[in-house]
């Protein structure tokens, strides 16, 4: 906890919040959830692809929501720290009460209250789209990582957009408050390239409908893995990673 609190900026005000136990019943909550772990899936690929291990590494989930993307990730690699923050209390409660002996905080994604570099790795899932200033909270969740972003993010495609059109997919969140700013690949190389910084990007499709029995579980299955053969860069999801390590154009290298 004395480590946590180095690294918290002494102008920000913080709640630090202490840990309760991991919850067998939620564990299996998450491991139903097969839709969800795909964009997991492919995150690894894209890690893999970056030779990039997040073993023995510190990570900071933003929006943690209940843990599930903690829960996923460790499913994969084991990380030496793992710091949970999200901006609602009730969302805090929910991942304690899913791991124990990790930390807690009380944070915005548009002004963290950490240093620069305070993590190897910080990573966010599906939420980046709720802020009013996306862009903002992707510049300022790169900030405190020292090697580099994680997203997981709706993607932004035509097929996406028709989807807008025929009421299949939302435009706007009432219930959050938000339009939901999707992403797609020339997003990622301008927001990275403004940086000189490099990146990479994965598409994929994640079907969100519930299954109502295993038959029809299947079928979802059938059509969701022939999909992301067939055309996935139309999927609803892009996973994109951003390294922190520096990319200058030869015409900018001289300049530098």
């Amino acid at each position: 906890m004395k480590d946590l609190l180095k690294i918290i900026n002494e102008n920000n005000t913080m709640q630090i919040i202490r840990n309760k136990k991991y919850t067998p019943r939620n564990h299996f909550v998450y491991e139903n959830n097969y839709f969800r772990f795909i964009p997991f899936l492919k995150l690894k690929k894209l890690l893999n692809r970056n030779n990039i291990d997040l073993d023995n590494k510190t990570l900071l989930i933003a929006s943690c929501g209940s843990g599930i993307d903690a829960y996923y990730l460790k499913k994969t690699y084991k990380p030496k720290k793992i710091y949970f923050a999200d901006i609602t209390i009730n969302a805090i409660e929910k991942a304690q009460s899913n791991f124990s002996d990790q930390s807690f905080i009380l944070s915005d994604n548009h002004n963290l209250a950490f240093k620069e570099n305070s993590f190897d790795y910080v990573f966010i899932g599906d939420s980046i789209h709720h802020l009013k200033e996306p862009i903002r909270g992707v510049y300022e969740l790169l900030r405190v990582a020292r090697y580099g972003l994680m997203v997981i993010e709706p993607n932004d495609s035509w097929f996406m957009r028709l989807f807008e059109k025929l009421g299949l997919a939302h435009e706007y969140e009432p219930t959050q408050g938000n339009y939901v700013y999707r992403f797609n690949k020339r997003d990622v190389h301008k927001i990275t390239k403004a940086m000189f910084l490099k990146y990479n990007v994965i598409r994929c499709f994640a079907i969100h409908k519930v299954a109502k029995n295993n038959i029809e579980l299947q079928f979802f299955k059938v059509l969701n893995w022939v999909a992301n053969i067939i055309c996935h860069s139309l999927g609803n999801y892009i996973i994109f990673l951003i390294k922190k390590e520096i990319d200058l154009p030869k015409c900018m290298q001289k300049r530098f």
